[in-house]
């Protein structure tokens, strides 16, 4: 029942979003409306958790790096698409180059993407993990 759960939490999320644009304001509407202390992303958390556990979320692995595209383009998120990762210990470029709203959810040690321990949904421009530490990131990818 999780995938179904996770779904719904980010049909709703994308919905608010709409055609907003990645920026600034985006950034203010999500932390009031999707905060990392708010029930939105500590329930996307909590189904992340159970989505990595049952193995529907992340069934994917290269160098280290678990993934899924669990929504493409159109369909329950609308304009984008979600996909989740799990990693650890990971220092790089970005896989992408398009902007994304990702939710970085904190698992065990201080990981840090593009220089923030924030566990919220913020929009970002190529996304970069820098930090030591394990954890999951959720984003909503513009199509």
């Amino acid at each position: 029942m999780s995938k179904v759960h996770f779904l719904e939490t980010v049909q709703r999320i994308a919905g608010a979003i709409g055609d907003k644009r990645a920026d600034g304001e985006l950034a203010t509407f999500l932390n009031a409306t999707s905060a990392a202390d708010g029930a939105d992303f500590a329930r996307l958390n909590a189904l992340c958790a159970e989505g990595e556990r049952d193995v529907w979320l992340l069934a994917r692995e290269a160098a280290g790096v678990k993934f899924g595209r669990v929504v493409k383009p159109a369909a329950e998120a609308g304009r984008f698409s979600v996909d989740v990762d799990g990693m650890k210990d990971v220092k790089g470029p970005p896989s992408h180059t398009h902007s994304e709203i990702g939710g970085v959810m904190p698992i065990a040690g201080a990981p840090r993407f593009d220089g923030r321990p924030e566990a919220s949904l913020r929009p970002r421009q190529r996304s970069l993990p820098d930090g030591d530490g394990r954890r999951r990131r959720c984003a909503l990818s513009h199509a």
